[in-house]
C-alpha cells in the first residue's frame, strides 16, 4: 500500500511541469527518503508521544528526586528530530520548574511570617496555619518548607534539588543538576 502511494506521488510530480508546483508553495520529493517520509504513517508517533508526554505529567507530580524520566518512543525515530523532548532535556524542564516554584514559596512564605510579626510582635512557632498547606510545600521533598525560629529572627529553606536537609547551606545556583547538594535558604531582611 504505501510503495502504491509513492509510486503514484513519483507518476504526478514527474507529470506535473517543472516550477508549476511552487505556485502552491507545495514541492514533490524528489528523493526516495523524503517520500518515504512523507508517506510514513503518523498516527503511532502522535500516539507515541501523547504517551510520552503523559508519562512526563505523571513524573512531574512526583517530588523532583525521585523524578525517573521516561524513555523516548521509538515511534518520533525519522519524524520529529525535537531535542526539548528528550529526557535529559525535560529533566532539565522540572528541574528549574521546581527551583522557581521553591523560590516563589519561600517567599511567600517569608511575607506571611513578615506580616505575622507585624501583627502579633513576634514571629510563629511554626509554619502551620499561615497558608494552605500546598502554598508551604516543599517542591523538592515530600515535605513542607523548612523553617526554625533563630533568635529574634528565623531560618527558612527549601532542601535543593538532592532533597537532604543540610541545616540551610546554600548551593551554587549558577549550575542546577539533580542530586547537588545544599539548600535553598531565603535571607529575609525586614
Amino acid at each position: 500500500m504505501a510503495n502504491e502511494r509513492a509510486v503514484r506521488l513519483g507518476q504526478l510530480a514527474r507529470t506535473v511541469r517543472p516550477g508549476a508546483t511552487s505556485i502552491f508553495r507545495f514541492k514533490f520529493p524528489t528523493a526516495d527518503y523524503e517520500r518515504d517520509f512523507l508517506l510514513k504513517p503518523k498516527r503511532p508517533a502522535y500516539e507515541a508521544l501523547d504517551r510520552y508526554m503523559s508519562a512526563w505529567v505523571e513524573e512531574a507530580k512526583k517530588p523532583i528526586g525521585s523524578v525517573a524520566p521516561p524513555s523516548a518512543p521509538r515511534e518520533l525515530e525519522g519524524i520529529m528530530a525535537d531535542e526539548s523532548l528528550e529526557p535529559r532535556a525535560m529533566g532539565t524542564h522540572l528541574m528549574r520548574y521546581a527551583y522557581i516554584t521553591a523560590r516563589l514559596r519561600l517567599i511567600h512564605a517569608a511575607l506571611l511570617l513578615e506580616a505575622r510579626r507585624k501583627a502579633v510582635g513576634q514571629y510563629p512557632a511554626r509554619l502551620d496555619g499561615l497558608a494552605s498547606p500546598e502554598h508551604l510545600a516543599d517542591p523538592f521533598s515530600n515535605g513542607m518548607l523548612v523553617y526554625r525560629l533563630r533568635g529574634s529572627g528565623y531560618e527558612l529553606y527549601s532542601v535543593g534539588p538532592n532533597g537532604v536537609d543540610e541545616g540551610g547551606m546554600p548551593y551554587t545556583e549558577s549550575r542546577m543538576r539533580p542530586g547537588q547538594a545544599g539548600d535553598l535558604p531565603i535571607r529575609a531582611t525586614f
